[in-house]
């Protein structure tokens, strides 16, 4: 089961993990920089503070910037019209939630009850099924790392406030590469990890420029109704995400 996380390293501008409730068919929503395997896909929600201080303990020794990935997705977008309101609930349940399981979240990903949770599955998740083809699904809401999902916030932040440019793809592949690069810490040791990768490459040259920043401060108002404010729980901010980013327009 994925684990579910929230505000835990606000530093980076990453708040919101969990854990998932089932293992999926192929590696989803990312890939390594150099076109490899696709990894499973993280979240990142997006509050940055952009005056991070690298430590000297290396985030507990857990950092590998061997392990760096980005999206092999095509670039984020709103309103695809995949998911109701019920499927975005009923996903957080099977998949998320403490009554979820691998039966059920199979079930959910796969659209055996309901055919329409599968594409709604893979606007919340991504690619997850075998033969799913990364280039046909938008960056998803979830960015799974190993057992872990974190929410695609800085992504969805972009997108609510019209930042200019490719600012949502770009926030979207800072998430997942700071957090695939600490992909192996423990929980208190992850914070610490991704400040050390926010400063130095890969993961460095991958960060969001000043002028996204900018554009999502501006509008935080508006990125703070569409994905969640920084005080919001895992399941208020995804609840949000999951209609703007994969509901009706």
């Amino acid at each position: 089961m994925l684990k579910k996380y929230i505000g835990l390293v606000a530093a980076a501008g990453l708040a919101g993990a969990v854990a998932l409730a089932c293992t999926t068919t192929t590696s989803s929503t990312s890939s390594s920089s150099s076109g490899g395997t696709p990894d499973s896909g993280a979240v990142d929600s997006g509050k940055k503070d952009t005056g991070v201080t690298p430590t000297d303990g290396g985030g507990g020794g857990c950092y590998d910037d061997t392990n760096a990935k980005a999206f092999a997705t095509a670039p984020p977008a709103k309103s695809q019209n995949k998911c109701t309101g019920t499927m975005v609930a009923d996903f957080l349940g099977a998949c998320l939630g403490s009554g979820g399981s691998q039966a059920k979240c199979d079930d959910f990903l796969k659209g055996t009850t309901v055919p329409g949770t599968k594409a709604c599955g893979g606007c919340l998740l991504g690619p997850n099924q075998t033969g799913d083809d990364p280039k046909t699904f938008p960056q998803p809401v979830l960015i799974s790392v190993g057992d872990n999902v974190f929410l695609n916030g800085g992504m969805c932040d972009a997108l609510a406030v019209g930042a200019p440019g490719d600012c949502a793809d770009k926030a979207g592949n800072e998430a997942i590469c700071l957090l695939t690069t600490c992909e192996t810490c423990e929980t208190a040791d992850r914070a610490a990890c991704i400040n050390d990768s926010a400063a130095k490459d890969p993961c460095k040259s991958a960060l969001t420029t000043q002028a996204c920043d900018d554009a999502v401060k501006a509008g935080q108002a508006t990125a703070d109704a569409k994905c969640g404010a920084s005080g919001a729980t895992f399941e208020q901010a995804f609840a949000l995400m999951g209609a703007f980013i994969c509901g009706a327009p």
